[in-house]
């Protein structure tokens, strides 16, 4: 696979990248005792040395496996920051030793991957050099093969099958499938809700924005004899309108604080339907309060021009 043109680089895995499927188990670790069913629960994943190079996934500390862990001989492991943080918290995990069967030393240390899906925060993971037969032997029944290319999908995906059938003619090959669309399909389950609960938050924010428009404007429309009067006063108009906007403004204020506070209590019942973004994202409740505010602004200043039109004598007139 590395040697077709346009491939970058190419590995092996036991359950891709944000698949949602894969092994676990609790692990014993040298000098560290723990209670009862209390041990460290981590991911298991076997891979090629290629993986981490073929997925992206950056080194932090230590080495990466190598072709010399070839066999079962010196057995070695990289571990996911969220492992090293979880059973070595404080210290360096590079040469800390796992002590269940078989035994294995950690090598390095990579950056977490979210394998439970993109809407999942990364859990502790364990990567095994897939040569390893003694590793968590059943792994290796069904592995994936990735490839990093400059190729679209159907081009590599046809060159890999030819490379495969030339090796092996009777090899099934299946699920054949870009990373973009691995990635969808951890999120498809959401997406309806996700739409549904976008419309109603859209007309949500609609009738909302009509409701502050017309209580603005009804304000303001209470006050016209006031207008009247202190023009017939000599009022400047720019003293009126600032009144009517600085009244209006006191209303809103208060209406949009009391709305953010709600708010941020609300968002925690929507965080699992997030991705790339945090349900208090400042930039979000900054956009929407503007967003009030401008409109509130709108429903002052077209009420109260309309306002200042009206003859003061015709206002006092009428009172």
């Amino acid at each position: 696979m590395k040697n077709l043109p346009g491939v970058q680089t190419a590995a092996v895995i036991s359950h891709l990248p944000v698949e949602e499927t894969g092994y676990n188990g609790n692990i014993s670790v040298a000098d560290k005792t723990y209670p009862p069913n209390e041990s460290p629960l981590v991911e298991y994943r076997a891979a090629s040395e290629d993986y981490f190079q073929t997925a992206g996934v950056p080194l932090l500390r230590g080495r990466l496996f190598s072709k010399r862990e070839g066999d079962d001989t010196r057995a070695v492991v990289v571990i996911s920051d969220a492992m090293a943080k979880q059973v070595w918290p404080g210290e360096d995990p590079i040469g800390k030793q796992i002590t269940d069967d078989p035994k294995a030393t950690v090598i390095g240390v990579v950056g977490d991957v979210k394998n439970r899906g993109m809407l999942q925060q990364p859990v502790p993971e364990m990567y095994a050099p897939y040569t390893m037969k003694d590793f968590w032997p059943d792994m290796r029944w069904n592995m994936r093969l990735l490839v990093r290319s400059t190729l679209d999908n159907n081009t590599i995906a046809g060159a890999v099958r030819r490379e495969v059938q030339a090796v092996d003619p009777a090899q099934r090959i299946y699920a054949v499938q870009g990373m973009n669309l691995v990635i969808e399909n951890t999120v498809r389950d959401k997406s309806l809700n996700t739409t549904l609960l976008s419309v109603f938050a859209g007309v949500s924010l609609l009738l909302a924005l009509i409701g502050v428009y017309g209580v603005m404007s009804y304000t303001v429309a209470q006050h016209t004899r006031e207008i009247g009067i202190r023009m017939a006063l000599g009022a400047q108009p720019a003293t009126i309108l600032k009144l009517i906007i600085g009244r209006g403004l006191v209303l809103v204020s208060a209406g949009v604080g009391i709305g953010v506070l709600m708010s941020f209590g609300l968002t925690r019942f929507i965080e699992n339907m997030l991705f790339g973004v945090t349900p208090t994202d400042p930039l979000t409740f900054a956009m929407i309060v503007i967003l009030l505010g401008f409109v509130a602004l709108l429903a002052c200043l077209i009420p109260a021009a309309r306002a200042m039109r009206v003859d003061p004598i015709v206002v006092l007139r009428h009172t």
